[in-house]
């Protein structure tokens, strides 16, 4: 009984722990677990000398975005560039929601050419997402119906240009302060 009333805790605190360092919209690590995968990876930089790579994106007039379609839709969109961005990433990538429309990718003993391979892929990626099916689908869930002409965007011309950092040439306080 103290047993399995401990377990419970247990399994209570590391919920808590988990739901702590995740976006809840996304499923990614939050800004707090990316500062501190941060500040691992940078003391790992410093002992070993190994490459580290922070590739920063950021949507475009997502607040425009959100006033013409709701929240619903910025959601969805939010949602939809997060699963494209931890696609294109490998396993070993640290991948977070960084702020409300801001994600960053940190990549660890990844040379120059595929962190530029990344972002072009990323890129390429949400190119092939119209805005259009993200409104079908969210005026589905809610049963409603607005008929906005999107047939010529894609979740690509909302993703700004990656910006790609080499974070061993970074201060941590200039990550940390953004």
């Amino acid at each position: 009984m103290v047993a399995t009333a401990f377990n419970h805790m247990l399994d209570a605190l590391l919920s808590a722990e988990r739901q702590a360092r995740t976006d809840s919209l996304t499923g990614l690590l939050n800004h707090r677990a990316f500062h501190e995968r941060l500040s691992h990876h940078m003391t790992r930089v410093q002992t070993d000398g190994l490459p580290l790579w922070l590739l920063m994106i950021n949507i475009n007039d997502s607040t425009l975005f959100n006033d013409a379609y709701g929240h619903q839709v910025e959601d969805s969109m939010l949602s939809t560039v997060a699963t494209i961005v931890q696609n294109e990433c490998r396993a070993t990538d640290v991948v977070a929601r960084y702020g409300g429309d801001e994600f960053v990718v940190l990549m660890c003993d990844a040379n120059l050419d595929h962190a530029r391979s990344l972002s072009a892929r990323i890129d390429r990626a949400a190119g092939q997402v119209p805005i259009q099916q993200l409104v079908s689908e969210v005026q589905r869930n809610r049963g409603t119906q607005f008929d906005p002409d999107l047939s010529d965007l894609f979740v690509a011309k909302l993703v700004a240009a990656p910006d790609l950092v080499d974070a061993r040439e970074t201060p941590a306080a200039t990550v940390a302060a953004s």
